[in-house]
């Protein structure tokens, strides 16, 4: 899901499988390296997630706020 929000994020297409990795080398071949480097390691998947979230604001946007219905 981080290598199609990586190419959300910046309004580009997006497939699956063998296609997602084909369009992340067309958007930018440094993300694309970044993301592959990630692969198979939770931790380093989180932390790319998270870079990804800063570059575009953060995982909220300023004065987010939701009303849940907990008592």
């Amino acid at each position: 899901m981080a290598g199609k929000a990586a190419l959300k994020l910046n309004d580009h297409w997006s497939r699956t499988g063998k296609w997602l990795l084909r369009e992340l080398r067309e958007f930018s071949p440094g993300t694309a390296a970044e993301w592959l480097a990630v692969q198979g390691n939770p931790d380093a998947i989180l932390d790319y997630g998270r870079r990804l979230l800063a570059r575009h604001g953060g995982p909220l946007f300023e004065g987010y706020h939701a009303k849940g219905d907990m008592p």
